[in-house]
């Protein structure tokens, strides 16, 4: 037992995390949350997923739907580092399932690329964008790391959906 308690410990120390379960008190938007935990509200951002801003095309109905899902629910929860706003990076977990996988998959988010090491969730993207589910239903999507750089005025281009063609959507 100890072994195993030990081979946990190191498991963990070296993978830069600690798992944890906390309370979801709040959906701020699709990617960022406020959890209870060890006594403590903490924001939280997910690693891996970058969603919508609640401006931007999808943003909201992302950040309801994952409310719909999370608030008010315990969840197991992987943390890493703070990033430079203090939010603490981390995995969800919700019945055994990661938040970020299910984000991608169903075309509520885009896939991290820049930041994460879960190269996988590259294959949830693409068949999100060949399903058209969620953001990939538009002609015009913009990643939130772009989005959040454009002026306002750019904004308003992209912040309503320019459906795909009907051709291209096919039997969906």
């Amino acid at each position: 037992m100890k072994s195993f308690l030990l081979l946990t410990f190191l498991t963990t120390a070296f993978a830069g995390f600690c798992q944890q379960a906390g309370l979801v008190t709040r959906v701020i938007d699709a990617d960022t949350y406020k959890v209870f935990m060890n006594g403590n509200l903490q924001t939280v951002r997910l690693l891996n997923a970058d969603a919508p801003e609640l401006g931007q095309f999808f943003g909201r109905a992302a950040s309801d739907s994952v409310a719909a899902l999370i608030q008010g629910r315990v969840v197991q929860l992987d943390l890493y580092k703070s990033d430079l706003y203090g939010r603490r990076l981390v995995n969800i977990y919700v019945n055994g399932m990661s938040l970020d996988s299910l984000l991608i998959a169903k075309g509520w988010a885009f896939f991290y690329y820049k930041y994460s090491r879960q190269k996988e969730l590259a294959l949830y993207e693409a068949a999100a964008k060949i399903g058209h589910r969620g953001i990939w239903q538009c002609l015009n999507n913009v990643p939130p790391w772009i989005w959040r750089k454009l002026n306002k005025r750019n904004k308003r281009i992209y912040e309503v959906c320019r459906p795909l063609p009907s051709g291209i959507m096919g039997g969906n």
